[in-house]
Formats: C-alpha cells, sequence, structure tokens
C-alpha cells in the first residue's frame, strides 16, 4: 500500500500514523521503535524529519524578524531579583543565544 504520508517510504501509513502518536505523547525512540516495530534509526530519522519541518512552519509563522530580540528589564515587574538576573545575564554572554 502506498503511504500518502510519505512518499516511497517502507513505514504503512498505520505505523505512521503510531509514530506520530507516541511522538505526540512525548515517547523515547527506542520506546517507539518497539512498540511499532520500525527500527530505532528509521525513528530517529523520521522524528528528526518531523522537529525540522516543526521549525520550519514555526519560523513561517513567527511575528518576530530574523535576527535577535532585545527588551529591557523596566518592562518587568521592578523586583530585585528580576534586575539580578538581567545583570547576570548581561554580563555572562554566554548564556545568551
Amino acid at each position: 500500500m502506498i503511504n500518502k504520508y510519505i512518499k516511497s517510504s517502507p513505514i504503512s501509513e498505520r505505523q505512521t500514523r503510531s509514530i506520530l502518536k507516541y511522538f505526540s505523547l512525548d515517547f523515547e525512540a527506542t520506546k517507539i521503535a518497539s512498540l511499532t516495530g520500525v527500527s530505532r534509526p528509521t525513528i530517529n530519522r523520521f522524528l528528526r524529519a518531523v522537529r525540522e519541518r516543526i521549525v520550519y512552519l514555526c519560523e513561517q509563522e513567527s511575528v518576530f524578524e530574523k535576527g535577535s530580540v532585545e527588551f529591557d528589564e523596566s518592562y518587568f515587574a521592578r523586583s530585585e531579583f528580576v534586575v539580578n538576573v538581567v545583570v547576570e545575564l548581561r554580563e555572562n554572554t554566554s548564556c545568551l543565544v
């Protein structure tokens, strides 16, 4: 039977739906492989493609432009904790992504 979700895939539609169901339930790849009967490397490849597609769609819907987003701590409540966190992040630039 031809899989309508993935072109020329050795995985059946039923297995594809099961993999996506277990992925949405946050199962590990080894557990998904044992439940569906598909090899773990195939599951990893499939899940990587799903995650990449999710990232692509989220980037398309993002309201932010590409680049960095900067905000000021005055936007948040003026508590000592927030000020300390922002100061620590500024001093430790390796934490910023």
